[in-house]
């Protein structure tokens, strides 16, 4: 027979209520550079019902600025900085079993949206051919990322884990990306491309979330 077993927060009702405010402004600053922005304020309140009930209300400030300079009529620059808010999963909120896996999820009431800094600074060289080479830089120092981590009970004893918050994390990116036109080989309308990225993901100390 089927032996029913009793998983903490596995019954468990989300809602959220969420509205935005934004405005964007851009600009020919001069012949060469062009300035865009936008800002924006996101108001949501999460409520959980069920095993766990909770309510929980977020402000979160969020947009961008970018700039475009022509350095030359072949080279342009680019530069964006960006503050991001993550979408929390509600699936997150409340406890699952896999049973294929067989393996638990713990769901944690405690979760809160993960946000980030962006960074991006970019070289545009094109060619009298047209083809051209990118190189990108990206950087993101990163609040609050989700992820799995150990949960905890009231009582600050780990029973399982689930999606919990890491203090930070930081992202750097560098990327460089040429593509070259085959016409001059007899390939009409061709194109070849060739990219390298490298990669770095640095996680600080995570803490332990309440179940």
């Amino acid at each position: 027979g089927r032996t029913e077993i009793d998983l903490p927060g596995a019954n468990s009702k989300v809602e959220e209520r969420r509205a935005e405010l934004a405005t964007t402004y851009s600009v020919s600053v001069s012949e060469r550079l062009d300035l865009q922005a936008s800002a924006a304020v996101e108001f949501s309140e999460i409520e959980q019902n069920g095993d766990v009930s909770a309510e929980r209300s977020f402000v979160r400030p969020k947009g961008f600025a970018s700039l475009a300079y022509a350095y030359s009529p072949s080279i342009d620059l680019r530069a964006r900085l960006d503050r991001r808010v993550g979408q929390l999963e509600f699936g997150a909120f409340a406890s699952s079993v896999d049973l294929t896996n067989e393996n638990e999820t713990f769901g944690n009431s405690a979760l809160v949206p993960q946000q980030s800094w962006f960074f991006q600074a970019a070289v545009e060289k094109r060619f009298p051919d047209s083809s051209s080479m990118t190189l990108t830089f990206d950087f993101e120092e990163l609040e609050d990322v989700v992820q799995r981590v150990p949960i905890a009970n009231a009582e600050g004893v780990v029973i399982g884990d689930g999606f919990g918050n890491v203090d930070s994390a930081t992202f750097a990116r560098l990327e460089f990306i040429g593509t070259q036109k085959l016409d001059r080989w007899g390939v009409g309308g061709g194109e070849g491309g060739k990219g390298e990225k490298i990669k770095q993901m640095k996680h600080r100390t995570p803490h332990k979330e309440k179940g």
